[in-house]
C-alpha cells in the first residue's frame, strides 16, 4: 500500500482502468481507445473482470466522464456498488477546454453516474482553463465531502507547479 500524495487515501499499487467499459450509443461507440485496444465483450464480461480485479486485491479503478461518454462512469459505479474500492475519475466529459465555472455542473454528472463520491477526481485537459479559480473550486469539494483528493492528468510540469500552489 501506498498514500496517494499528501492524504491519508491508502492505495494499492496496482490498478485497473475501464476506459472502454460500458455500453456507449451513438458516436461514443467509436471512441478512438475501444477502437484499438477493443474492450470487455458486454456487461458481463465487465463484470468478471472487476471480480478478479477485487480477488486478486486491486480495489483501485479509474475511469473518465469522457470515456463512452460517460457510459464507463456509469457501469463501473454499477459494479461498485457498496463494495470497498477506491474510484478515480477525471471531467470533462469532452475533450475541450472547461471554464472553471462549469466544474460544479461535471461533479454533479459524474457522481450521478457513479453513483457515490470520488476518491481522486482529475481535470483532464488543462487547455486554457483558470487554473487557480478550478482548483479553489475542486478545494471546495473536498471540504464537501463530495470527492476525497484533487488530481490532474495531462497537465505540464509548470501547470502541475500552478495548480498545486493554488490548492497550498
Amino acid at each position: 500500500m501506498a498514500l496517494l500524495g499528501q492524504t491519508t487515501i491508502e492505495v494499492p499499487r496496482p490498478g485497473l482502468g475501464a476506459m472502454t467499459w460500458g455500453a456507449p450509443k451513438g458516436l461514443a461507440r467509436l471512441h478512438p481507445a475501444k477502437i484499438a485496444y477493443g474492450g470487455a465483450d458486454g456487461a458481463a464480461a465487465e463484470a468478471e473482470a472487476f471480480e478478479a480485479s477485487i480477488a486478486s486485491g486491486v480495489t483501485p479503478f479509474d475511469t473518465a466522464a469522457a470515456y463512452s461518454r460517460g457510459a464507463a462512469e456509469t457501469r463501473l459505479g454499477a459494479l461498485a456498488k457498496g463494495r470497498a474500492v477506491l474510484i478515480a475519475s477525471k471531467f470533462p466529459m469532452s475533450f475541450s477546454t472547461v471554464k472553471a465555472e462549469e466544474f460544479p455542473d461535471h461533479l454533479s454528472g459524474s457522481l450521478l453516474r457513479l453513483g457515490r463520491s470520488i476518491d481522486l477526481y482529475q481535470h483532464h485537459f488543462p487547455g486554457k482553463t483558470d487554473i487557480d479559480r478550478l482548483m479553489a473550486l475542486m478545494a471546495d469539494a473536498v471540504d464537501e465531502g463530495k470527492i476525497r483528493a484533487v488530481g490532474v492528468s495531462n497537465y505540464s510540469a509548470a501547470q502541475m507547479r500552478r495548480a498545486h500552489a493554488a490548492l497550498a
